[in-house]
């Protein structure tokens, strides 16, 4: 027996399935208008549905399941993951790693052959699927993905909270009132003052953080107002952010310098 025939016993199910729907339909009807004899016809209609439906599920249930035997075979064997990777890589996917863990930053994959899931992650941010077929896994994270990389990117919404918590960095790290404008504050700094509250951490996971970094220091000049920010590249491996921009180009980043640099007045024509 194979998926189709699987399909058509399951097709024999739903059909005595939607007669049992009908005939719950009609006696609730039946029950709400006092017609004593459609309430007996229809209560005879679904016992007979039901035992039936009790039987047939009986007698094929072991046909469904043989059926997809093979296909859980192949997803417990060694062809699926390259049959999985090949449909992500379909996808057009930034796909890295190796099975069963992949990175498509700023998102994790993991796939539990054993528990039977997939299983999505942006920080403690995640979701599951237990539809295995190697083109739905792809297509499930590839909307996933895309949704996020799409979503129109607010470059100077970003600046300004950076902005407001490069200040405040600032201060703290060199115990002055005043802010030391083109002085570094580390990246990590930053993301913990955006973050103060534990429940932003969540809202605002790490991942997301350093991809919109990336984001960011895909433009050319990164100005907000009258300011101008750049980033320090790491010289202590430990304290640097892994930043990948949309290219898929990777930086270590470990802090972010603001400069005040008004922008020059245009000279009116006389």
């Amino acid at each position: 027996m194979d998926i189709q025939d699987a399909q058509a016993a399951i097709g024999a199910l739903t059909a005595i399935d939607k007669r049992l729907l009908k005939s719950l339909i009609l006696t609730r009807k039946a029950v709400e208008n006092w017609d004593f004899k459609t309430l007996k016809r229809m209560l005879a209609a679904l016992g007979d549905d039901t035992k039936l439906l009790a039987v047939r599920h009986e007698e094929l249930r072991p046909e469904i399941v043989s059926a997809l035997k093979a296909e859980q075979e192949f997803v417990a064997g060694e062809d699926y993951p390259g049959a999985l990777e090949t449909a992500l890589r379909e996808e057009c996917l930034p796909l890295q790693g190796s099975y069963p863990r992949y990175e498509l930053h700023p998102f994790k994959l993991t796939v539990d052959s054993e528990q039977e899931v997939v299983t999505l992650t942006v920080g403690r941010k995640s979701e599951r699927t237990s539809a295995l077929a190697p083109q739905h896994v792809a297509a499930w994270v590839a909307a996933r993905y895309k949704k996020l990389v799409e979503k129109r990117f607010e470059s100077q919404q970003f600046c300004s909270e950076l902005l407001d918590a490069y200040c405040i960095g600032n201060q703290l790290a060199y115990q002055k009132n005043e802010v030391m404008w083109g002085r570094a504050v580390p990246l990590a700094t930053i993301y913990k003052l955006l973050t103060v509250r534990r429940s932003a951490k969540q809202e605002y996971p790490k991942e997301q953080y350093t991809y919109e970094l990336g984001r960011l220091k895909e433009q050319f000049q990164i100005r907000y107002k009258d300011y101008r920010f750049e980033f320090g590249f790491a010289r202590n491996q430990s304290n640097a952010f892994l930043v990948i921009d949309s290219q898929g180009r990777e930086s270590r980043l470990e802090g972010l310098i603001v400069h005040v640099e008004p922008k020059p007045q245009e000279v009116k024509q006389l």
